[in-house]
């Protein structure tokens, strides 16, 4: 069994940090992050917001982050999660992103902000290895920069959307500030949870992995996730790669409809083939990703 809990432990202190090369052209990642910086300081969560939903496990110096992607929860790595046993010796937190499932709604979704919070949920002195999907992938390669006091140590993301058009960024930002829809009855807002998720045909709506999407108030069902959070859409990867002080391994399936292999490829070195996969790999096949981890693991030496 794994615990669930809002985790106290302090952040690990910015002593055990690297600090990315001062040649790095901050500005655009000052742009990117959309928070205020001060001596490569990228900006704090706020001490008001509270703390973010975790399942937790296992114990040791070593920490597996694992992040989940835009409108979903913590409980897609449960496929996962089950199988770490033996994989991965130190602790593993699957937090739910701001304004996701049964974490609280945050004042700030700029990805800058995101990352700020996550790092807060981090015991001090950890060894980060981070294991993302989607959007947290993007939160997890703008973590591996160190500028958030996280001494992220490798970085594996999977599933993330590198270009967009104006016409997606234009929808994202329609997304985020549509007002909430409500469903009358949890079937109904599941089956709306799935579509929007990408985890139609891959699990059913009594499925524990879909369960947390959708909560119930007084006015009806509606999906968990905040829709403010689809703002943080059409982020620029490019610059927070090059801010990277650690190893990031890029990763899609082959039939992913929003990430293509040779577009990653022509701007990261490390790209690993899931092969004939979607965009949600950590759900349709856990035993591919579960070889990731593998590959983390060694990294940890």
């Amino acid at each position: 069994m794994y615990a669930q809990r809002r985790p106290t432990v302090p952040v690990a202190r910015r002593s055990s940090v690297i600090y990315p090369d001062p040649k790095l052209d901050a500005t655009r990642l000052i742009e990117t992050v959309r928070l205020p910086m001060k001596d490569h300081d990228a900006g704090e969560a706020r001490e008001t917001d509270a703390a973010l939903f975790t399942l937790s496990g296992g114990e040791g110096d070593d920490v597996l982050l694992l992040l989940h992607g835009l409108g979903a929860t913590a409980d897609v790595w449960s496929p996962l999660i089950r199988r770490l046993s033996g994989v991965w010796r130190g602790r593993w937190l699957a937090p739910d992103l701001p304004g996701h499932g049964r974490s609280p709604k945050a004042t700030n979704y700029a990805i800058g902000a995101q990352a700020a919070t996550v790092t807060r949920l981090l015991p001090a002195g950890s060894r980060v290895y981070v294991l993302a999907h989607s959007l947290g992938g993007v939160i997890g390669v703008l973590l591996a920069s160190q500028w958030f006091g996280a001494a992220v140590h490798a970085v594996t993301a999977f599933s993330v959307k590198v270009t967009w058009t104006d016409e997606e960024r234009d929808m994202a930002a329609r997304r985020a500030s549509a007002t909430l829809k409500y469903f009358a009855s949890r079937g109904e807002a599941l089956t709306f949870y799935l579509k929007v998720s990408g985890l139609a045909g891959l699990v059913l709506e009594d499925d524990p992995v879909a369960a947390r999407g959708v909560v119930q108030e007084v006015a009806g069902w509606r999906l968990a996730a905040d829709p403010a959070t689809a703002g943080v859409g059409g982020q620029p990867l490019a610059p927070m790669l090059a801010a990277a002080t650690c190893s990031i391994v890029l990763c899609a399936g082959r039939r992913d409809p929003m990430v293509k292999l040779d577009t990653l490829r022509s701007m990261h070195s490390q790209v690993v083939d899931l092969g004939d996969l979607g965009h949600n790999p950590h759900v349709e096949a856990p035993d591919v990703i579960l070889q990731l981890v593998r590959d983390l693991s060694v990294k940890c030496g």
